[in-house]
């Protein structure tokens, strides 16, 4: 479904809100509260005081993240390799997107690189499709489990691709430090214990929400500290300065 500013759909009842407020008792739950936390932070610094715009959401999903922009944006695209119950309005590949360049002036593109082949050749995109000066909120997940998925990045790395790419990098937001990093691996191993169905269940979700609390409590009796050392993933803001200028020919690998 794209949406413009005539077909405005109800947010109460819209999809992907186990991403946005997902339940104490999911495994994800440390991790995917951290990285919507700082997916609305970034949002709500980077676009504030700003309407009408022009939003791509890249690799959409169920658009989970569509009511924190909803205030603030005249069309919302979502582009995705999949179909959701929302979408997305347009099947294309990160590296390959369908858009002329200069189109939009907000993307957003969350938890998406690892899953492709090139993710230097997004970011590339990304910046063709991005006017100047606009800007591009972009997560991607530090220290997870494997889910059959190619690349993790340290907050380095991503400014490094970003900045590499023409995208100056204005803000980055740690998903959590290091025991909320710790425990969330730990909540999802939890969750990957197999046996019977009736006893099992139960105690898993007994145990991950003993766990979390305990990350939690950690996490504030830390005050922050560890978070650039190790983290769950990072969210990051930057804004594309100067007109694309392409090259197809090099790649970060080893330029940088």
């Amino acid at each position: 479904m794209k949406i413009n500013g005539s077909t405005r759909p109800c947010l109460a009842d819209w999809p992907g809100k186990d991403r946005r407020e997902p339940p104490f008792s999911a495994a994800c739950y440390l991790q995917q509260s951290a990285l919507a936390k700082t997916i609305r932070e970034a949002i709500g610094n980077a676009l504030q005081g700003k309407c009408n715009l022009r939003v791509l959401d890249l690799g959409c999903g169920k658009k989970p993240y569509y009511p924190y922009l909803a205030p603030v944006c005249q069309s919302y695209i979502g582009v995705d390799v999949r179909h959701t119950i929302v979408g997305p309005d347009c099947f294309a590949v990160g590296e390959n997107l369908p858009f002329r360049a200069d189109s939009f002036d907000v993307v957003l593109c969350t938890q998406v690189l690892p899953y492709v082949n090139q993710p230097w050749r997004v970011v590339d995109e990304v910046g063709r499709v991005l006017r100047t000066q606009g800007v591009l909120i972009l997560s991607a997940p530090g220290v997870l489990p494997y889910q059959e998925d190619y690349w993790r990045f340290t907050h380095q790395g991503l400014i490094r691709i970003l900045n590499f790419y023409g995208l100056q990098v204005a803000r980055v937001l740690p998903n959590g430090g290091v025991f909320r990093c710790f425990f969330s691996l730990f909540a999802f191993f939890i969750g990957a214990l197999s046996g019977g169905q009736r006893l099992v269940k139960p105690l898993k979700s007994v145990a991950i929400v003993v766990n979390n609390m305990i990350g939690l409590l950690l996490e504030w009796l830390a005050g922050g500290k560890g978070e650039w050392w190790c983290s769950a993933g990072y969210t990051l803001v930057a804004t594309k300065t100067h007109p694309h200028t392409p090259d197809i020919a090099r790649e970060p690998v080893d330029q940088l």
